[in-house]
C-alpha cells in the first residue's frame, strides 16, 4: 500500500523485505513495482502538470512549449508531468514539442491514457526514460505520414501547367519521404528498434495495447490500478 506521502510506505516495504528475506539478494517484483509507482506519485505536482488533450495543432504546440519554458524558469530540476490523450494530428507540431522536451532542463514524465495515436506516440516516447507510463485501457497506434492528395480544376487546363504540377508532386513526394525518415529516426532513438523494423511496422496502422506498447519500447510501464477491497455484502 502507498500512503498519502507516496514514498514512505514503499520505502518501508523495501526495508521490511530486506530484513525478512536476507537469503535473497533482490527484493520481490511486487515490491519493486510498488516502489517505482510511489516514486512516480511522489514527484507529481498539479502546478507542474500539462495536458496534451485532443488533436495536436500548432496552437497546442505553442501552448505546451510556453508552459515547458515557464516551468523550467520556475524550477530547472523538478520534474514536469505531461498527460496525453490524443488521436494525433500535425506531425511537425508534435516534433516541435518533442524537441523542446529534449532541450529543457527538467525531466518530462509522460503519461498516456484513453488514446495515444500517430504523432501523439512520439510525444509519449520522448518522455524521460523510466517515467513513460501508460494506463491499462489506453490504445496506441503508430504509422507513417499520410500521403498528400491533389485536386485540380475541372475546367480547361493549359498543357504547360502539367510540367509544373508534375514538379510539385515530385517535391511533395520527396518531402513526405523526408518526413517519414525523420519520424523513423526519432522512434528508433526512443524505442531502440531498428529502422528496418520500424519502416515495416509503419507501412500500415499498427495498433497496440498498453502492455504491447511497453514491450515495443514506446513506454516503460503500465500504471497499476488501485487494489480495492470487495464491498461487504449484507446478510
Amino acid at each position: 500500500m502507498v500512503d498519502g506521502s507516496g514514498l514512505v510506505s514503499a520505502k518501508s516495504c523495501w526495508i521490511t523485505h530486506a530484513r525478512t528475506s536476507r537469503a535473497q539478494s533482490l527484493p520481490s517484483v511486487g515490491c519493486v513495482r510498488r516502489f517505482t509507482m510511489a516514486l512516480l506519485m511522489a514527484c507529481t505536482d498539479p502546478k507542474r502538470r500539462m495536458h496534451c488533450w485532443g488533436s495536436i495543432t500548432d496552437s497546442m504546440a505553442q501552448t505546451l512549449i510556453n508552459q515547458l519554458h515557464q516551468m523550467e524558469t520556475q524550477d530547472a530540476e523538478k520534474p514536469i508531468e505531461l498527460l496525453i490523450n490524443s488521436p494525433g494530428g500535425d506531425l511537425h507540431a508534435a516534433c516541435a514539442i518533442v524537441d523542446v522536451i529534449a532541450s529543457v532542463s527538467p525531466p518530462v514524465h509522460t503519461t498516456a491514457l484513453g488514446q495515444c495515436l500517430s504523432a501523439a506516440t512520439l510525444i509519449l516516447a520522448a518522455g524521460e526514460p523510466g517515467h513513460r507510463v501508460v494506463h491499462p485501457s489506453t490504445r496506441l497506434m503508430i504509422h507513417q505520414a499520410k500521403k498528400v492528395s491533389y485536386a485540380h480544376s475541372c475546367g480547361p487546363v493549359d498543357m504547360s501547367q502539367f510540367d509544373v504540377m508534375a514538379l510539385e508532386v515530385e517535391i511533395s513526394k520527396n518531402e513526405l519521404k523526408a518526413t517519414n525518415e525523420l519520424m523513423i529516426d526519432m522512434l528508433a532513438r526512443f524505442t531502440h528498434r531498428t529502422k528496418e523494423k520500424l519502416t515495416t511496422d509503419l507501412a500500415r496502422d499498427k495498433f497496440m495495447s498498453a502492455a504491447e506498447a511497453v514491450g515495443y519500447g514506446l513506454a516503460d510501464l503500465v500504471h497499476a490500478p488501485k487494489t480495492r477491497k470487495p464491498a461487504a455484502v449484507g446478510v
